[in-house]
């Protein structure tokens, strides 16, 4: 961070020095207003598409909505505010820079998304489901592994 500010107010019996961050706060917390983070699918088109009909549901193919994305990201919420809360002032002293907080923010969102991934358990699958995979696993959504691999994080200048 660059040096404090040094502001002096001169009165007829009196000085007052002083030395203040606050324009510098003002400037990193601009800077974390102008980005985004977002915790999803990216790229391949064919497994966006699948991780938003299980985002979702299709009831006309008879697939439940399995939120993970939506639903993962609010079972953790205070988990990944605790993060900022215990870096944030890292990036006011100067020590971290707001992109390599916002570098780790996203990475503990998909890594806590991918956690919930994990967990889901319901709706049930059908028997049909159950029989036509390889190892008969019970698991929703985790057939490949694919998905839940494809969990990523972007950080973006907002637009």
């Amino acid at each position: 961070m660059s040096k404090p500010r040094k502001r002096v107010i001169r009165g007829a019996n009196y000085v007052i020095e002083d030395e203040s961050r606050i324009p510098q706060v003002f400037e990193k917390i601009k800077e974390l207003r102008h980005h985004e983070i977002t915790v999803g699918i990216f790229g391949n088109e064919e497994l966006v598409k699948k991780a938003a009909i299980h985002e979702y549901g299709a009831p006309k193919a008879g697939i439940p909505e399995r939120s993970f994305l939506r639903a993962g990201t609010l079972k953790y919420k205070s988990a990944i505010s605790k993060e900022i809360r215990d870096n944030i002032g890292d990036v006011v002293e100067g020590a971290t820079s707001v992109q390599d907080l916002l570098e780790k923010i996203g990475s503990v969102a998909a890594e806590k998304v991918a956690m919930y991934f994990d967990k889901i358990k319901e709706p049930a699958l059908l028997p049909v489901t159950i029989a036509r995979r390889k190892d008969k696993s019970k698991k929703p959504l985790i057939d490949t592994k694919e998905l839940r691999d494809a969990i990523k994080y972007e950080v973006k200048p907002k637009k």
